[in-house]
Parts: structure tokens; sequence; C-alpha cells
């Protein structure tokens, strides 16, 4: 039987190795994440929109003639939301923030 080599860590190498460990792991985490089955994309109506925001239309559509607000789509004769943008917009006003939807959505367009 061959002679086994014995590796002797300093604590630097292992500090390091430590790390590359915790790195895979966000890795396979976030490769697992990325596996799981999607909702698709769903669409709200304005009732809906207001319904989730909390507050009367009169104030939405200031919202969304300032840019504070996202304008929507329109879908025959009437506009819709991507369920998605108002869920983010409710979690920014609950944090105390704002998005510039404006700026966002004419990235959106130039992409």
């Amino acid at each position: 039987m061959a002679p086994q080599t014995v590796f002797v860590l300093d604590e630097s190498v292992e500090e390091k190795l430590a790390e590359l460990r915790g790195m895979l792991e966000r890795i396979e985490k976030r490769l697992d994440d990325k596996s799981a089955p999607r909702k698709p994309p769903r669409l709200l109506r304005l009732e809906d929109v207001l319904d989730r925001v909390n507050f009367g239309a009169t104030k939405w559509w200031e919202g969304v003639k300032t840019g504070l607000y996202p304008r929507g789509t329109l879908v025959g004769n009437f506009r819709v939301w991507l369920e998605s943008d108002i869920d983010a917009l409710v979690e920014t006003i609950g944090r105390g923030k704002e998005i510039d939807w404006s700026r966002k959505e004419e990235e959106e367009h130039a992409s």
C-alpha cells in the first residue's frame, strides 16, 4: 500500500475553503430556485390594482401622470398592469421608497 500524503493547511487556506463552500451552496440554491415552476404573468385591471394599493382612482391617475405609478398597457379598450409590477409597487410603498416608473418603462421599451 502506498504511503498517504498529509497536507497541513494554514488558517488562510481554511478560510478560503469555507468561503468557496458558501459560494457553492448559494449557487446550488439559485439553480434549485430557477428550476422551480414559475407562475405565468398575470394581468390586473384597474379595480384590482386599486384594491391592492388601497387608494382611489384619482390618486392613482395623478401618480401615473407624474411617473410615480406604472401606466400599464392598453389591451383593446381597457388598461391592464402586470401583477409583478403592482406587487413591486406595494412593496416599495411599504418600505417608504419610490420607483421612477416612467424611467423603468422607457428602459423596457428600449430593450
